[in-house]
Protein backbone atom coordinates (compact mmCIF):
# COMPACT_ATOMS: atom_id res chain seq x y z
CA UNK A 1 0.00 0.00 0.00
CA UNK A 2 1.30 3.59 -0.65
CA UNK A 3 2.12 6.20 1.93
CA UNK A 4 -0.68 8.27 0.06
CA UNK A 5 -3.08 5.33 0.85
CA UNK A 6 -1.74 4.72 4.03
CA UNK A 7 -3.29 8.26 4.90
CA UNK A 8 -6.60 7.88 3.80
CA UNK A 9 -6.86 4.56 5.09
CA UNK A 10 -5.83 6.05 8.67
CA UNK A 11 -8.69 8.86 7.91
CA UNK A 12 -11.03 7.31 6.86
CA UNK A 13 -12.19 6.36 10.64
CA UNK A 14 -14.24 8.31 12.73
CA UNK A 15 -12.28 7.96 15.87
CA UNK A 16 -9.32 8.54 14.30
CA UNK A 17 -10.05 11.68 12.85
CA UNK A 18 -11.28 12.85 16.15
CA UNK A 19 -7.88 11.72 17.78
CA UNK A 20 -6.41 13.73 15.13
CA UNK A 21 -8.21 16.46 16.12
CA UNK A 22 -8.00 16.14 20.18
CA UNK A 23 -4.20 16.29 19.67
CA UNK A 24 -4.09 19.03 17.29
CA UNK A 25 -5.94 21.19 20.13
CA UNK A 26 -3.16 20.71 22.15
CA UNK A 27 -0.14 22.52 22.52
CA UNK A 28 2.58 20.02 23.55
CA UNK A 29 2.56 16.09 23.15
CA UNK A 30 0.08 14.52 25.09
CA UNK A 31 0.25 10.51 26.85
CA UNK A 32 -1.08 7.96 25.20
CA UNK A 33 -3.35 7.50 28.97
CA UNK A 34 -4.51 10.69 28.21
CA UNK A 35 -5.52 9.63 24.62
CA UNK A 36 -7.34 6.98 25.78
CA UNK A 37 -9.12 8.74 28.74
CA UNK A 38 -10.83 11.35 26.34
CA UNK A 39 -12.48 8.43 23.92
CA UNK A 40 -14.42 5.64 25.29
CA UNK A 41 -12.71 2.92 23.59
CA UNK A 42 -10.65 -0.15 25.33
CA UNK A 43 -7.13 0.05 25.66
CA UNK A 44 -6.40 -2.59 22.58
CA UNK A 45 -8.51 -0.53 20.27
CA UNK A 46 -6.78 2.92 21.15
CA UNK A 47 -3.65 1.07 20.59
CA UNK A 48 -4.38 -0.15 17.44
CA UNK A 49 -6.03 3.52 16.27
CA UNK A 50 -2.82 4.99 17.62
CA UNK A 51 -0.42 1.94 15.60
CA UNK A 52 -2.67 2.93 12.05
CA UNK A 53 -1.51 6.68 12.78
CA UNK A 54 1.66 6.38 13.35
CA UNK A 55 2.15 3.55 10.81
CA UNK A 56 0.97 6.69 8.03
CA UNK A 57 3.04 9.28 10.01
CA UNK A 58 0.56 11.36 10.79
CA UNK A 59 1.32 10.85 14.42
CA UNK A 60 5.00 11.53 15.77
CA UNK A 61 5.25 9.04 19.01
CA UNK A 62 8.16 9.31 21.63
CA UNK A 63 8.75 7.02 24.68
CA UNK A 64 10.10 8.10 27.81
CA UNK A 65 9.93 5.09 30.44
CA UNK A 66 6.92 3.26 30.40
CA UNK A 67 4.68 6.09 29.00
CA UNK A 68 4.12 7.24 25.14
CA UNK A 69 3.50 10.39 23.63
CA UNK A 70 1.98 11.60 20.90
CA UNK A 71 2.13 14.58 18.25
CA UNK A 72 0.39 15.58 15.21
CA UNK A 73 2.54 15.34 11.78
CA UNK A 74 0.82 18.28 10.43
CA UNK A 75 3.43 18.43 7.36
CA UNK A 76 2.62 14.70 6.19
CA UNK A 77 -1.64 15.38 6.51
CA UNK A 78 -1.61 18.52 4.84
CA UNK A 79 0.83 17.52 2.14
CA UNK A 80 -1.03 14.17 1.56
CA UNK A 81 -4.54 16.00 1.22
CA UNK A 82 -2.98 18.68 -0.62
CA UNK A 83 -1.83 16.46 -3.12
CA UNK A 84 -4.60 15.17 -3.90
CA UNK A 85 -6.36 17.85 -3.78
CA UNK A 86 -4.60 19.47 -6.23
CA UNK A 87 -4.73 16.64 -8.55
CA UNK A 88 -8.69 17.72 -9.54
CA UNK A 89 -7.25 21.16 -10.51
Amino acid sequence: MSSFDDVFKAISHRTRREILTFISNKKDKISSSEINMRFPVSWPTMCNHLKVLTNAKLLKKRKVRREVFYSLNTQRLIGVVKTWINSFE
